[in-house]
């Protein structure tokens, strides 16, 4: 297997499409169907060592089964963690799940990075992460946590939307002042007309 199938089997399992691939590595937009075209013609064709760490990194597989098949593909996490957060491609998944539902709170996908033990798919992808954010928000817990997160995101909106309009008064009433202190009306005497 080159390395052009390992990355389209890594692409499928991502359950994203090639640019979206691409662009959570950081990479452009068009980068993997250049390298997919080279590919076709030299089955040997590499990529740099930094844009295979980014996709090996980001999509949380192993750098040497990525170069050369060799080993296993799924990189380990490094503590032993069982956490979903700690399994390939979580980073990916929940980048790629935000846009797809941005209305899904944030603290949602945290709770689930802090599950342990149940059964996910590795890598992770974009349609099971949606599905169990959604089966998760019926959770009488999880829901209660994330209104809890979402009322303190919502105070802190309103503490800094106070303090702003305090600022702001706060700078017109020294205006005032200033203003007050200048005399109203004409400041210079009226000449008296002299007849001739």
């Amino acid at each position: 297997m080159s390395l052009a199938d390992r990355l389209r089997q890594l692409i499928k399992q991502s359950g994203l499409t090639q640019r979206e691939f691409s662009e959570q590595a950081g990479l452009s937009s068009g980068y993997l169907g250049t390298f997919f075209t080279r590919a076709k013609d030299d089955p040997t064709a590499a990529m740099n060592a930094d844009t295979l760490s980014a996709i090996a990194t980001t999509y949380g597989v192993s750098q040497e089964w990525l170069t050369s098949g060799a080993g296993a593909p799924n990189a380990s996490p490094n503590d032993g963690d069982s956490r979903w957060r700690n399994l390939p491609g979580w980073t990916a998944a929940v980048r790629a799940a935000k846009e797809r539902a941005p209305s899904l709170p944030n603290a949602v996908f945290d709770e689930l990075g802090e599950t342990r033990g149940l059964w996910a798919p590795n890598p992770m992808t974009v349609d099971w992460l949606l599905d169990q954010a959604r089966v998760a928000l019926r959770s009488e817990t999880l829901t209660k946590r994330v209104a809890d997160a979402v009322l303190d995101a919502q105070r802190k909106e309103l503490a800094e939307a106070v303090a702003k309009s305090q600022a702001e008064a706060a700078a017109n009433e020294s205006k005032l002042e200033v203003l007050a202190l200048v005399p109203h009306g004409r400041t210079k005497p009226k000449r008296k007309r002299t007849k001739p």
